[in-house]
């Protein structure tokens, strides 16, 4: 007999594979973003505790994160993601789905996160989205990572760099650690 945590994520897996998951979802969320106050206000009626959680997850404070939609969004979705992570592989495009479905009424934050233990290109993976973000381009690198997942040795990295306009020492610069103290914050 299986362990009924375990069915339900495969479940769940395989529903998002197949698209299925944005769709028993959707209703609900047209309805709560119908239905509930702005963020701020929102925040503010579940006590301190939910305060400060508002405030280390607003974007504002947090100025070198990049983020897709408005601020003003009445949904956020803040994600810390590993771009060699097999399960973050698979939620990417259950979120592109997710930002097309909400349009404006989402906020998109993404954060690196290299489980770097576990991943072993994922740390240098990271430190090139932060060049690309120094440089204007995080979204075109964000995607492209996950886009190739499995391609993520170093050469491979200096290739994606290049592709989304950054120089060869841009990426040598960010390959040796320059934005390993942001990626840890």
């Amino acid at each position: 007999r299986r362990d009924p945590v375990r069915q339900r994520h495969d479940l769940l897996r395989g529903d998002a594979r197949r698209g299925r998951l944005l769709l028993r979802v959707r209703p609900a969320v047209d309805r709560d973003l119908r239905q509930a106050p702005p963020r701020r206000q929102y925040a503010a009626r579940g006590g301190d505790r939910h305060r400060r959680l508002a405030r280390v997850l607003e974007p504002r404070l947090l100025p070198e994160v990049p983020d897709r939609g408005p601020l003003a969004a009445p949904v956020m979705l803040v994600e810390y993601g590993d771009y060699e992570c097999g399960y973050c592989g698979e939620v990417y495009p259950v979120i592109r789905a997710v930002q097309n479905a909400l349009g404006d009424r989402l906020c998109f934050v993404f954060r690196n996160f290299p489980m770097g233990e576990a991943h072993p290109h994922a740390l240098h993976a990271a430190e090139l989205a932060e060049a690309a973000a120094a440089a204007g381009r995080f979204w075109p690198m964000h995607d492209l990572l996950f886009e190739n997942q499995d391609r993520l040795d170093d050469e491979s990295l200096y290739s994606y760099g290049e592709q989304v306009g950054l120089d060869r020492s841009e990426v040598a610069a960010a390959l040796t650690g320059r934005f390993a103290q942001r990626i840890r914050k």
